[in-house]
């Protein structure tokens, strides 16, 4: 019998917070792996790897770790259908907000519409606040920020409050 069908499974389940953490996990895992370096080593008929097994190489002194690079946060704009960032619009308006809850949406009118991201936090004046954001390149910094405060930039389109800007 092959080893996959004595194994048992599990399900997990997770809350939004968690699934939204272990996206951002996997997400990073996934870059370091997309740019890590790759040796390639010519074939000699596995003498290297007898080698490397039956003298391996003197072990190097352990370097000090270093700290993660520290970024420091910086606005990023929505794009232009160019893919240029369209830094502070006309009545471009900053605000500090704690997320509540984002989604991604389609429009209600137009099924083949555009998805947007629906971001909502808690108004100290008038409740919960809805605000949409359009360019999908905001998207994972606005998401990443679940549960956090964050800078987001907006500007008002009729009745509706567009995210035009996150500093991240």
């Amino acid at each position: 019998m092959p080893d996959y069908m004595e194994t048992p499974t599990y399900t997990i389940t997770l809350t939004e917070a968690e699934r939204t953490a272990m996206a951002k996990v996997l997400g990073a895992f996934v870059t370091k792996l997309i740019n890590a370096p790759v040796f390639v080593e010519s074939a000699s008929g596995g003498t290297s790897a007898a080698r490397a097994v039956l003298a391996p190489p003197p072990t190097p002194a352990a370097a000090a770790p270093t700290p993660p690079p520290v970024t420091e946060p910086r606005d990023r704009w929505a794009r232009d259908k160019k893919g240029n960032e369209l830094a502070y619009p006309e009545d471009c308006v900053m605000h500090e907000i704690l997320i509540w809850k984002a989604e991604l949406k389609k429009p209600y009118n137009k099924p083949d519409g555009k998805q947007f991201l629906k971001v909502t936090w808690q108004s100290q004046e008038s409740g919960y606040v809805d605000a949409r954001c359009f360019d999908t390149q905001l998207f994972p910094w606005i998401i990443g920020q679940i549960g956090k405060k964050m800078t987001l930039y907006f500007v008002k389109s009729g009745e509706y409050l567009n995210i035009v800007g996150v500093r991240a």
